[in-house]
C-alpha cells in the first residue's frame, strides 16, 4: 500500500476502575500448537495455542487491511483476569507500552474463557503513536524486526505476568501478508494497485464525524451497561464517497455493529486514494470502533 493507509481508533465512554494484580510469579509459556492461518472473509489472523504446566492461553494477531497495525486478543480458560491497568512489550524489548482502551473479554457461562483486546504493532515501543499506530515500516526494518522478536509479555490482564513465547515472526507475518493480498482481491480491489498507491484514503474534517459517533452510544446497551468492541471497513470510491460498510470483526452486541456502519457512513468523508500516477482510485477505510461503558 506504499506506506499510506492509515487505520484510526474511536473510543466511546472510556472505562475507568482497575482492580489490583496478585503477587503470582510471572508465568512462562512455550507454544503447545503451530501457527495457523485464518483466512476469514474480511480479515487475516494468526494463531497459537500456549502452556506452561496446567494453564493454557491463545494468542492471536488479526489483521482487516495491509499495514503495521493488528489486534491483539489473548484469552485463557484457566488463568483468572484482572483489571490493573494493561502493559505490553515485546520480546527482547524492555520498555512497555500501554495500549489505548483494551477491551476486557469474557464468554458465556458455557465457556470459561477470559482475557483481553487492544491495538497494537510490531514496531519498538519507542516508535509507536499514541493509539498504537504510525506508517508502516520499510520492508527491509519490517523484516528485521520480525526475525528479531521472540515473544509477547503482558501484565495486566491476569493474575500475574505472562510471557508468551511466539518464536521468530518473520515466517508467520509473511503468510499473513499473502492472506492480505487474497483479502484485497476478494474486496474487489487490485493488490499491486493498492501497494502503490501514492496516497491512501484520506478522511476530511475526522475530528467532526468521529465526534458524531462518539456521541452516539446505543441508548439500551448503556442502560445494561454493555461495552463492545466494532472493526469496520469502508470502500471509498473515486469521488471519495463510501459505498459499502462493512463489519470486520464479530465480537458485540447487533446494536453497536449497526450504529457504527450507520453513523460512519452518514458522516465520514474522504479524499479519495491515488495510485502510483497521482490518479484518484477506489480503495479503502479500516476503523476500529470501542464502546465501554462506565462500571
Amino acid at each position: 500500500m506504499g506506506g499510506k493507509q492509515a487505520a484510526f481508533v474511536f473510543l466511546v465512554l472510556a472505562a475507568g476502575n482497575a482492580a489490583h494484580a496478585t503477587d503470582e510469579p510471572p508465568l512462562d509459556m512455550a507454544p503447545s500448537s503451530q501457527w495457523v492461518v485464518d483466512y476469514a472473509d474480511d480479515s487475516c489472523a494468526l494463531r497459537r495455542a500456549f502452556e506452561a504446566g496446567e494453564e493454557r492461553a491463545t494468542l492471536e494477531l488479526r489483521q482487516f487491511s495491509p499495514g503495521d497495525g493488528f489486534r491483539v486478543s489473548v484469552v485463557s480458560d484457566t488463568m483468572a483476569r484482572t483489571r490493573s491497568g494493561l502493559r505490553v512489550r515485546f520480546e527482547p524489548d524492555e520498555g512497555w507500552f500501554e495500549p489505548v482502551a483494551p477491551l476486557l473479554l469474557s464468554y458465556d457461562s458455557h465457556d470459561k474463557r477470559q482475557g483481553v483486546l487492544y491495538s497494537d504493532t510490531l514496531r519498538p515501543n519507542a516508535g509507536k503513536g499514541s493509539n498504537g499506530y504510525t506508517p508502516p515500516l520499510p520492508a527491509a526494518a519490517r523484516d528485521a524486526r520480525e526475525a528479531a522478536i521472540t515473544g509477547l509479555t503482558l501484565s495486566g490482564v491476569f493474575d500475574r505476568e505472562v510471557t508468551l513465547r511466539t518464536g521468530r515472526l518473520a515466517a508467520p507475518m509473511s503468510a499473513m501478508r499473502t492472506c492480505l493480498d487474497e483479502l484485497l482481491t476478494h474486496w474487489g480491489l487490485d493488490a499491486e494497485v493498492q501497494r502503490t498507491l501514492s496516497r491512501g484514503v484520506k478522511p476530511i474534517d475526522q475530528m467532526a464525524w468521529a465526534q458524531r459517533v462518539q456521541s452516539g452510544f446505543p441508548s439500551e446497551m448503556l442502560r445494561r451497561g454493555l461495552s463492545g468492541a466494532v472493526q469496520i471497513r469502508l470502500i471509498v470510491d473515486a469521488e471519495g464517497k463510501p459505498t459499502s460498510c462493512q463489519v470486520q470483526l464479530e465480537i458485540s452486541q447487533p446494536e453497536f455493529e449497526e450504529h457504527a456502519c450507520r453513523t460512519t457512513m452518514r458522516y465520514a468523508r474522504f479524499e479519495p486514494a491515488l495510485d502510483a500516477n497521482g490518479n484518484p482510485v477506489a480503495s479503502y477505510f479500516t476503523s476500529a470502533i470501542v464502546y465501554q461503558a462506565f462500571r
